[in-house]
């Protein structure tokens, strides 16, 4: 901080509110009396309700309130044993020394605390479903959520998961209240609370007990009783590192609005799923309509068909035919007739859509669909291609259907 500066008296374990006094405003690190509104600070009270930064859990929020002039308290850190209230002055202006109330954000604490008691409650359940070995490796609790790290040599089964969530949230319906107690180091050692960051404290630490199933020494904000809680929901389970897993949850709204938003995601995807079995009933009706019509025009086109020089052809346009449609009608007659010469055309509008189909044997002779199309595309607007046995081609003038017959009938005859 450059200078130095008496320790910041905390009591935000028991009080949300309190009368407080400037000992110095920073600005940009720097000591500063000049504040305007806008200006972004560091304010240091000689006392503080606002819980900093520190074990994972996220500085508390607020307001610094003299008379009409207000302090937005957006984050609070902790350096040195000195607490920073950062954020931004609203309304009017400050100067050290003077006397304000320091009140923070109660609901977003409450939230905070919900989720550190939270941790400790988990960290008992995988302790009880996992085994002894599990340690806490790191946390992470804010208003929303809270991250849970912790030794494990595989990922969590479903089952496991659901079982430390069950287990959980049986001991929330408990009446466990939630003691904190100020004690030697090596006396909370003896008592049995884990102690995984011991080295996080000096030789008076806090221990935080929760009944009969967890105790464990803890500097962070939590609840009266566990009922507070709620409800605990773990939302993700993963990888951290080698032997390091996470468990992601949510508690109270929070995990009340996570499982109405899960409920509704199930109720969209099962609105999906019906949709695209509806769409493949549909699918599937119309693809049955359409064997049935293509069954029945083949049936009548085979007895329409016409020999030109010892040939068999069918020339026709079939109305309300894709393309697709088209092509299948074309080797169903192929599969009829052991030699044949297939042009079907079709309009949609002004699109014209025009198939040929050879039989392997015509193929075997040099005959070519795939030639006749380059010939007779043009007589539709269009252009095409295929192989030889298929060919198709697409274009603007369905109205010269007719001229695209007259022209294949001119190849054969003088085959």
């Amino acid at each position: 901080l450059g200078v130095k500066l008496k320790e910041t008296k905390f009591i935000g374990y028991k009080e949300n509110c309190t009368n407080a006094k400037i000992i110095a405003i920073l600005k940009d690190g720097k000591g500063t009396d000049a504040v305007l509104a806008g200006d972004s600070l560091e304010v240091i009270l000689d006392q503080t309700p606002f819980y900093a930064e520190s074990g994972g859990q996220v500085g508390d929020t607020g307001e610094l309130i003299n008379g009409k002039n207000v302090f937005e308290v957006l984050d609070t850190k902790k350096i040195d044993n000195v607490i920073l209230h950062t954020g931004k002055v609203k309304f009017g202006n400050f100067k050290q020394g003077d006397l304000l109330v320091a009140k923070i954000n109660v609901e977003r604490r409450l939230n905070i605390a919900r989720n550190h008691t939270a941790t400790h409650i988990l960290q008992a359940c995988l302790r009880e479903v996992l085994g002894s070995h599990v340690q806490q490796k790191g946390s992470l609790v804010t208003e929303e959520k809270l991250r849970f790290d912790f030794t494990h040599f595989q990922g969590l089964s479903e089952e496991e998961i659901a079982r430390v969530e069950e287990l959980a949230n049986n001991y929330l319906l408990k009446n466990y209240t939630v003691d904190s107690q100020e004690m030697a180091l090596k006396d909370a050692k003896q008592s049995g609370a884990l102690a995984f960051f011991e080295e996080k404290y000096g030789e008076s630490v806090r221990v935080v007990t929760i009944g009969d199933i967890s105790k464990e020494l803890c500097g962070g904000t939590h609840l009266a009783n566990v009922k507070q809680i709620g409800l605990i929901r773990i939302t993700n389970e993963s990888s951290v590192a080698s032997g390091i897993r996470r468990i992601e949850a949510v508690t109270g709204k929070f995990a009340e609005h996570f499982i109405q938003d899960q409920q509704l995601q199930a109720i969209a995807e099962s609105k999906k799923k019906s949709k695209l079995e509806e769409q493949k009933l549909q699918e599937k009706k119309r693809s049955a309509e359409m064997g049935n019509l293509l069954q029945s025009r083949l049936l009548e086109l085979l007895e329409k068909k016409v020999k030109i020089n010892g040939i068999d052809t069918v020339f026709s346009v079939e109305d309300n035919l894709d393309m697709k449609a088209l092509g299948l009608l074309a080797d169903m007659i192929k599969g009829k007739l052991a030699q044949v010469i297939i042009a079907l055309g079709s309009q949609d509008g002004s699109r014209a859509s025009l198939v040929i189909g050879l039989t392997a044997d015509l193929c075997e002779k040099g005959l070519s669909a795939k030639n006749i199309i380059f010939q007779v595309a043009s007589l539709i607007g269009g252009s095409g291609g295929g192989r030889g046995d298929f060919a198709q081609a697409g274009g603007n003038l369905p109205e010269n259907f007719t001229l695209v017959f007259d022209k294949i009938k001119d190849i054969i005859i003088k085959l």
